[in-house]
């Protein structure tokens, strides 16, 4: 997973557990794209502070993650819904003679599109 995409599950998923100042420093980095001298002057605070409150908040992330595996049961349930809705829409290509099973498939897919969001 890309590095970006993982840092922004993690944040999702577990930056409510950061302390305010973590989850401050954290949001102005990687959501409103500040450097850290932006954030630094904004916050009050050395630039030294603003780069250990990220370090600190991403080894807080990933601990958390590491405890509970939200993010990468969200990975692979989103994978396997995909995977699910190929094969549905396979199966369709093949028996479309069948509405009973085009109508099981169809509920298929909208359950596979409500899970995934």
């Amino acid at each position: 997973m890309e590095d970006i995409v993982k840092e922004s599950l993690l944040f999702d998923f577990y930056g409510n557990l950061l302390t305010e100042k973590m989850r401050r420093v954290t949001e102005l980095y990687n959501e409103d794209n500040l450097s850290l001298a932006e954030i630094a002057e904004q916050e009050g605070i050395s630039r030294a502070a603003v780069h250990d409150r990220l370090q600190k908040a991403q080894q807080k992330l990933e601990a958390y993650e590491s405890k509970l595996g939200l993010v990468a049961r969200f990975v692979e349930n989103g994978r396997a819904a995909m995977r699910i809705a190929a094969l549905t829409e396979e199966i369709g290509r093949e028996r479309t003679d069948d509405p009973d099973l085009n109508g099981k498939l169809r509920e298929i897919r909208e359950l596979v599109a409500v899970i995934s969001g």
